[in-house]
C-alpha cells in the first residue's frame, strides 16, 4: 500500500488499483456459460473458445482458425 502525508489532513492512502477495461458492446463476447478452472466455454456469437487452465490459473482465448493467446480478442460477431 502507498501512503502519503498531506499537511493539514494527515496520512492518506493512495489507491493504485487499475481502472476496469471498458469494452464496447459490439466487441463483447457472449459466453455459453461460466467455466470453472480446468474447463472451457465458447462464445455463441463468434465461436471463440475461452479456456481456464487450472495448474497455471491462466485464461487463454482461441479464435476460429487462430492461435491461442492470453489477450482477449474482440468479438467479430460472425457465427459461421
Amino acid at each position: 500500500m502507498s501512503f502519503q502525508h498531506i499537511p493539514g489532513i494527515g496520512l492518506v492512502h493512495l489507491n493504485e488499483a487499475k481502472a476496469p477495461k471498458v469494452v464496447p458492446g459490439n466487441e463483447r463476447h457472449k459466453w455459453a456459460g461460466k467455466p470453472r478452472w480446468g474447463e472451457s466455454t465458447t462464445c455463441i456469437k463468434c465461436g471463440c473458445v475461452k479456456r481456464r487452465k487450472k495448474p497455471e490459473y491462466t485464461e487463454t482465448y482461441q479464435m476460429r482458425d487462430g492461435v491461442e493467446t492470453t489477450e482477449r480478442p474482440a468479438c467479430t460477431g460472425k457465427s459461421e
